[in-house]
């Protein structure tokens, strides 16, 4: 039974306003029609997508493998939901790769097998998860490490010393007398101390290091694949002469100093714990 023309009618004012991308493609792979919503997604008008191939929107060199899943789809069409596939990418008229995701659906068109691709712009939803993994993972602020993230690198930097037999070593630094800048100067003038501090810690330290901050005027350094600890002592010199520099908040100059702690793998320690506690 042919829908009736008020079913069509429905049919193509769904289709108009659905906010994702709407492509039919047949079982050559050929765009017969698209939504207004395609356009915005991919940069093409309605005119410059019906006829193309839906591999247009893929990278020259990913286009045949894609022929092939279009074939395979035809053979024992499935619908698909969104979330299936990670880390698909639309290639956008001006250039520019688009993540989305994509769900499938089967219909005839004109007594012809036909796909129903619909696409969304996950841009958002990706800032958005990158937003939240960085706030998990990061000091808000001072924008190191935090500390569950520098446990991630500190477990596995014991791990490759083990199996390379290289020597790491670990800091853990603590800033003398800063609850006095904070009763004394307030809490917005320490918190620009520890920003202070952060800044000397990356400018001092290796790219592979990984610098984090613990929780209040604690910090901790992870200094990986070290030749000796008479060089772990020259680098904690070396920190020790930056961060006791005088640091100027707003009108106010403050003088502080920091304690340091060592504890180098495989010397002192073979696991996290007890290096932690060593230090």
């Amino acid at each position: 039974m042919r829908p009736t023309s008020n079913e069509q009618a429905l049919a193509m004012a769904a289709l108009d306003a659905a906010p994702d991308g709407i492509l039919i493609v047949d079982d050559t792979g050929t765009i017969l029609k698209v939504n207004p919503a395609t356009e915005l997604l991919t940069g093409y008008c309605p005119e410059e997508l019906t006829g193309q191939s839906v591999s247009m929107f893929l990278p020259q060199h990913m286009r045949s493998k894609h022929d092939h899943l279009v074939q395979s789809f035809f053979l024992h069409p499935v619908s698909r939901p969104m979330g299936m596939v990670r880390q698909l990418q639309l290639l956008r008229k001006d250039g520019q790769s688009v993540p989305i995701d994509i769900a499938l659906g089967h219909c005839t068109m004109d007594d012809r097998p036909t796909a129903v691709v619909y696409v969304r712009d996950m841009t958002e939803m990706k800032r958005l998860q990158e937003d939240l993994h960085y706030q998990a993972t990061h000091d808000g602020l001072t924008g190191l490490a935090n500390r569950w993230m520098f446990m991630q690198h500190f477990e596995q930097a014991i791990q490759r010393a083990r199996c390379s037999g290289q020597r790491m070593a670990l800091l853990l630094l603590d800033l003398d007398d800063f609850k006095d800048v904070n009763d004394s100067h307030g809490h917005a003038a320490g918190d620009q101390v520890l920003i202070e501090m952060a800044h000397r810690l990356r400018s001092s330290l290796r790219t592979g290091d990984v610098i984090a901050r613990l929780g209040g005027d604690e910090f901790t350094v992870l200094l990986p694949d070290v030749p000796s600890v008479d060089h772990v002592l020259q680098i904690a010199q070396k920190l020790q002469h930056s961060l006791s520099a005088r640091c100027q908040i707003k009108m106010v100059e403050v003088s502080l100093s920091a304690s340091i702690g060592i504890a180098a793998f495989p010397d002192d320690a073979q696991d996290s714990g007890t290096l932690m506690r060593f230090a």
